[in-house]
């Protein structure tokens, strides 16, 4: 079953402008049904490169950052939706 979601990552101090920010990602995930109390879920944390545009200066940056998944939940897609000033 493919679910999808939005998920938040903060970025604590731009290297354009200095000032944190928040990156909305689209997650597609391949969910496969589990038990919970029979198997356990090791998480595993795969590094994304992102091309991010700052939104006070307008200027292009990349970045990496780390995001979740597991043997039950893989990653399909990512797709950017927003970057905006930390609130």
């Amino acid at each position: 079953m493919i679910e999808s979601g939005i998920e938040d990552f903060r970025i604590n101090k731009c290297p354009v402008c200095g000032l944190p920010h928040t990156v909305k990602i689209d997650v597609h995930r391949n969910m496969i049904a589990n038990d919970m109390n029979k198997d356990i879920r090791v998480p595993e944390f795969k590094k994304i490169n992102l091309d991010i545009i700052c939104p006070t200066e307008e200027i292009n940056f990349n970045t990496e950052m780390y995001i979740q998944e597991d043997f039950y939940s893989k990653i399909i897609k990512l797709c950017k939706v927003d970057v905006d000033f930390f609130k």
